[in-house]
């Protein structure tokens, strides 16, 4: 039977990877923010915008209801963290398989978030409404801050003192409030606020801050009975700021011994079950700090930012994996390679960021001719085809809105060693920056085992 799947609130990614799945076992139809946006290249962030106007994702579920209905569709897919929220209405509505509103949510606010995966780290929540600025006297410096439900970690800052505290906030209250609104307006309709209060109020939220160059990824999914599945792992890459500042994954994950692997999926798996995730892909983060590993956070949906990786290495994508789940097809979904064990000279990837710590125009920060054609020749690639993805036009603005840097584009690469892969990830960052001081910052790459050890 041929699923017809319906993917909700549609980005670039969303696009790129629907364009290559296999016609003869699914039918792909796009629900947009309006008719006005169909043929534009929507960004996770751009849809604020829509946010601000009364009533936007209340009446968007509507709109996927009656879609669902009148077009037999038979599963429903999201590729970024504001339709998850969505999905799970539509899904709760027209009885097709999808997380519960509850799971997507906690996964969605990271207060929420923290609240069910602690790990002895202090938190705390500032109201952004509160004038009497009664948090000086409940959080503790040195600090990390982040806005709840915002995207490409926009308005996340390390903070030392409260005069920095206090810039933070009126720089995450500019960027979260047609979030906010918007978010708001929904949770009041469908979100039991008995239970989740803050769901409602305007907070931005602060945790001790972990300076922990050891950080993993995991993506899982968990079937209708919450049984997990990991799908693949990975290493993160860093480079020295104020803070460690991410830059990039590499797969599969090359530092751990088997027995160090295996408990860092049982880790993030528990915290799926935790968050009481069902019928979805789900990914988590971790630290890895001392024998233990501490969860930096949880996402309630595939990464389909890595799916052409996922595709260059293993031969299937975790988007066409994800949209199997959502059709209830799961036995489609490839056998993991979460467990393979990397040996030098086999194949890995990277996925790296290219980020600003300038402001100005973007044209005198990147070499967008290099970005477009050089790249190709260096073999990077996107889930978009050949070249770097840009996430910046020559006349965009760049304006510092973190301590983590401005996203300008990103890229993968594929390569036989360890080495080779970081020393292309090097020349291509080279090429691709105009300003010499981001040539000074230093990627740290992960400490790999000694392969002649043996793992276990």
């Amino acid at each position: 039977m041929l699923g017809k799947v319906l993917v909700l609130l549609p980005n670039g990614n969303d696009r790129a990877e629907a364009s290559k799945i296999d016609k003869s076992k699914y039918e792909t139809h796009f629900l947009h923010a309006s008719d006005e946006v169909k043929d534009r290249k929507m960004s996770a962030l751009a849809y604020s915008e829509y946010l601000v106007k009364p009533g936007f994702l209340n009446n968007y579920v509507e709109r996927a209801v009656e879609y669902v209905k009148h077009n037999g569709i038979t599963g429903i897919m999201y590729g970024h963290d504001m339709p998850s929220i969505v999905a799970s209405v539509v899904c709760r509505k027209t009885g097709l398989p999808g997380p519960s509103l509850d799971s997507t949510f906690i996964c969605l606010h990271k207060y929420y978030s923290r609240q069910i995966n602690p790990d002895n780290l202090w938190y705390e929540y500032i109201d952004l409404d509160d004038s009497d600025e009664s948090w000086k006297t409940r959080i503790h410096f040195p600090c990390f801050v982040k806005a709840p439900f915002l995207t490409s970690n926009k308005g996340c800052c390390a903070v030392d003192n409260e005069e920095e505290m206090v810039t933070a906030l009126k720089n995450i209250r500019e960027l979260t409030l047609p979030f906010f609104k918007g978010y708001a307006e929904f949770f009041t309709k469908y979100l039991d606020l008995k239970k989740f209060p803050l769901a409602v109020k305007n907070i931005v939220v602060v945790e001790e801050l972990i300076q922990c160059r050891d950080q993993y990824f995991v993506e899982s999914w968990a079937d209708e009975s919450g049984v997990c599945s990991t799908y693949t792992t990975a290493v993160e890459c860093f480079c020295n700021q104020k803070e460690d500042i991410l830059t990039g994954y590499v797969t599969p994950e090359f530092t751990l011994n088997k027995t160090e692997g295996e408990k860092m999926v049982k880790t993030a798996e528990d915290a799926g079950l935790r968050a009481g995730l069902r019928n979805t892909f789900f990914n988590v983060e971790l630290w890895k700090i001392g024998t233990d590993f501490k969860i930096v956070e949880i996402n309630s949906r595939c990464v389909s930012m890595s799916s052409a990786t996922y595709t260059r290495m293993f031969g299937f994508s975790n988007y066409e994996a994800a949209i199997a789940l959502a059709c209830e097809k799961k036995e489609k979904i490839p056998k993991s390679p979460a467990s393979i064990v990397y040996q030098e000279g086999d194949e890995i990837s990277g996925d790296f960021y290219v980020l600003s710590y300038e402001e100005g125009i973007a044209k005198d920060l990147i070499d967008f001719d290099y970005a477009r054609r050089g790249s190709v020749v260096d073999g990077a690639y996107s889930n978009h085809g050949p070249g770097i993805e840009l996430f910046v036009t020559e006349k965009s603005v760049v304006k510092q809105t973190s301590t983590r840097g401005f996203m300008l584009c990103c890229y993968m690469i594929t390569a036989n060693s360890v080495d080779e892969l970081f020393e292309n990830m090097r020349k291509i960052r080279k090429k691709i920056f105009l300003c010499k001081d981001h040539l000074d910052l230093h990627i740290v790459e992960p400490k790999r085992l000694e392969y002649n050890l043996q793992r276990g």
